[in-house]
């Protein structure tokens, strides 16, 4: 599912199965990416934005990575309106892996491409997700010429770290994310952010709780988190979990998987 150009969308009750790269595409299952479009040399969409979605209650499973949330320029180098005003909350993702989906690992990709009205206003909520083990939780892009991007809020999520958890997207020393430290990249490409209350499963000895954002929990695996039945599925939380009702809202972390699988019941 790809939105260049979309506003006031709500989209839930939905199951998004079997992504993969390929071609110009890396398996992102989700993208929003507000882009500018050009006709041989001319920037014909100065207008385009990608503003107002909502992503809930949807299950991703089997692709290459999760979400992509950008903004773009034209291949003539133009650049849109907006991109941001973005909720996604109560949304599992499960079974993303490189080499089966040809895909980067990565669970969230937040890129600015445009030195102005750069993307903002991100909310990341109540999801349970897992990226390839070996890659990453969040990759950032800003290039540091740009104004900071702005009003981040990660919270509440149960997410695995990867082996390499908030990293940079490229471009060098002059992307906002080059040092790939969370505790520094998520404050040097966001002016506002909140990023608090997150259970980040299977954090290294590379990477300790030290290198992230103050006010988050590290459960050493997923064993830890007790989940109802993590080999099948079931990312309920058990009675017993010391995650149930944890939230910064008083509500289990991750998503709500109970409305998930009212919100998806008999969709195929």
């Amino acid at each position: 599912l790809e939105f260049k150009n979309a506003r006031r969308v709500l989209f839930e009750g939905n199951v998004l199965e079997n992504n993969w790269g390929g071609f110009s595409q890396s398996g992102f299952s989700i993208l929003l990416s507000a882009k500018n479009q050009s006709v041989v040399t001319v920037n014909a969409c100065p207008i385009c934005q990608v503003t107002d979605i909502t992503i809930r209650y949807s299950k991703i499973s089997h692709v290459g990575a999760g979400f992509q949330l950008a903004t773009v320029r034209s291949d003539a180098g133009g650049v849109g309106l907006a991109g941001g005003r973005y909720s996604i909350h109560d949304v599992t993702i499960d079974d993303i892996d490189v080499n089966a989906y040809q895909g980067t690992g990565t669970l969230f990709l937040l890129a600015n491409g445009w030195p102005a009205n750069v993307l903002h206003s991100i909310a990341i909520n109540h999801i349970t997700g897992f990226p390839d083990s070996d890659k990453h939780l969040l990759t950032l892009l800003n290039d540091l010429s740009n104004p900071d991007m702005t009003d981040l809020s990660f919270t509440n999520n149960l997410v695995l770290a990867g082996r390499y958890p908030v990293w940079s997207a490229g471009g060098g020393s002059t992307n906002c994310a080059y040092y790939n430290i969370p505790s520094k990249s998520v404050p040097k490409c966001f002016s506002t952010y909140s990023f608090k209350g997150n259970g980040i499963i299977a954090a290294s000895s590379a990477f300790p709780p030290s290198l992230w954002p103050t006010g988050n929990y590290f459960p050493i695996d997923a064993g830890a988190v007790e989940f109802a039945n993590f080999a099948s599925g079931d990312y309920r939380l058990l009675n017993g979990s010391r995650y149930k009702n944890a939230g910064t809202d008083g509500r289990d972390l991750g998503a709500d998987i109970n409305a998930l699988n009212s919100a998806t019941l008999g969709v195929k």
